[in-house]
């Protein structure tokens, strides 16, 4: 067993050494089955692996932030109507439980619906059920998370799946052929994929179910072409799924945006894929306009473009890094326009942040504006902090070595805060002076 787990922790040191973290030979059990049966317990050979792995179970889970939380009555009549509602419904809608709360008996009953929130909050954090307090998506909780899941799956089968799982007329729809090619997922070809297993009933909660896939970041709308502008609001409705896009990013094409600035970077110390896809669709519905080459956005599978605080933004992953540059065609961006789009991203990404690992975190760095967008090859990266007028770059070879200025580098963050708090450091300065001058005019 121990042979096998050095096996892994090779491959991951080779291929992927931030893995390494996420797993622990204290946590590894030999187990097997006995290849004959034992007639008294006590001399099963694995009886004792079997225990040690129940107190791991044990331990682990008491290190749960609801570990020994005090769970009123009530919460065990609401779950228990939750249960019941699981083996016939796929979606609970609260007002449902709120009716039966009104049929129980005073002394028990819940007098504010806030407590029921609560409880389905409550349920959702342990794992029970898929629901938030939130406006568009507080009146109903999604029952069974593998139908969730299954209504996901269906949508981004591969292509061996695909070819197994859908129908010849929907493979060879061209509605599909772009959502393979480029992620954008047609109202139509929803309806038409949903609709080809119609015993799963994803198509009967097409709105609730494609409402929880937005807030999990899984897709996102987007806006759609000009040319189907005087189409109806169904056949103009699209939305974006990163995970399906396969074209790939060529910054060649580029190659007139030589108003280049530094490349900011939030590096992790893991980095899932999905949380770069949830801060593309996060932009997005933050405003944030994808760049589109005639009829085409500007998505690629580990890159998007955006045009954002007049700036043409470049937002890629690359290794344990989102990386990010501003390439303008006539001139430089601003310190301001810098540290606005910084400002936006870091927000974005401490507010998507929060629903992962506690230990998901990150450290904000750059590299030069010489050194090439999302080049898996430069994995060093300058963090804040550095002082001094400028610094030598130690990304570029020998043969391109320079000097990086501090406000060049820098997307001026900190020096928009350093300069607010001088300012009000010199407001409050005069303001004290003044009214001690005038004080001073009276008896």
């Amino acid at each position: 067993m121990f042979n096998t787990f050095e096996r892994i922790s090779e491959i991951l040191r080779e291929e992927n050494r931030d893995l390494l973290q996420h797993i622990d030979k204290t946590k590894c059990f030999l187990i097997g089955f006995p290849r004959r049966r034992f007639l008294l317990k006590d001399v099963d050979p694995y009886l004792e692996c079997v225990e040690e792995i129940k107190k791991c179970v044990m331990e682990t889970s008491m290190e749960l932030e609801h570990w020994g939380m005090e769970i009123p009555t009530l919460w065990a009549i609401v779950e228990r109507n939750i249960q019941k509602a699981k083996s016939s419904q796929k979606i609970l809608f609260v007002q449902e439980l709120w009716i039966q709360n009104d049929k129980m008996e005073k002394t028990v009953r819940m007098k504010d619906k806030s407590e029921l929130i609560k409880i389905l909050t409550f349920y959702h954090e342990v794992g029970e059920i898929l629901y938030f307090p939130e406006t568009g998506l507080k009146d109903f909780a999604i029952l069974d998370i593998q139908w969730f899941v299954d209504a996901f799956k269906y949508i981004i089968s591969d292509l061996k799946h695909a070819n197994l799982d859908l129908e010849n007329e929907i493979r060879g729809d061209k509605d599909y052929k772009t959502f393979v090619e480029r992620g954008v997922l047609s109202h139509r070809l929803l309806k038409k994929m949903w609709e080809s297993c119609s015993d799963k009933c994803f198509l009967r909660f097409q709105t609730e179910l494609v409402t929880y896939m937005e807030r999990l970041g899984l897709l996102t709308s987007i806006t759609v072409f000009l040319k189907e502008n005087h189409a109806s609001y169904r056949v103009r409705l699209k939305w974006y799924v990163p995970c399906m896009n396969r074209k790939t990013f060529n910054l060649e094409e580029f190659g007139t945006y030589r108003a280049i600035s530094s490349i900011l970077c939030f590096e992790f110390t893991f980095l899932p894929n999905i949380l770069f896809y949830k801060l593309i669709a996060s932009c997005m519905e933050s405003g944030w306009k994808i760049l589109q080459d005639r009829s085409v956005k500007c998505l690629y599978q580990r890159v998007a473009v955006f045009y954002r605080f007049d700036c043409f933004i470049f937002l890629g992953i690359c290794r344990n890094c989102i990386e990010v540059q501003i390439r303008n065609v006539d001139q430089q961006a601003s310190g301001d326009q810098r540290s606005d789009i910084r400002s936006e991203l870091e927000k974005n990404l401490r507010k998507l942040t929060k629903f992962f690992h506690k230990n998901l975190c990150f450290r904000i760095g750059y590299k030069c504006s010489r050194t090439k967008f999302c080049d898996a090859n430069i994995s060093e990266v300058i963090y804040e902090g550095r002082k001094g007028q400028y610094i030598l770059c130690n990304l570029c070879p020998v043969s391109r070595k320079h000097r990086i200025y501090h406000d060049d580098l820098t997307w001026r963050y900190e020096n928009v805060i350093y300069n607010l708090i001088q300012f009000f450091l010199l407001f409050s300065n005069r303001f004290g002076e003044d009214y001690i001058r005038h004080a001073h005019c009276y008896p």
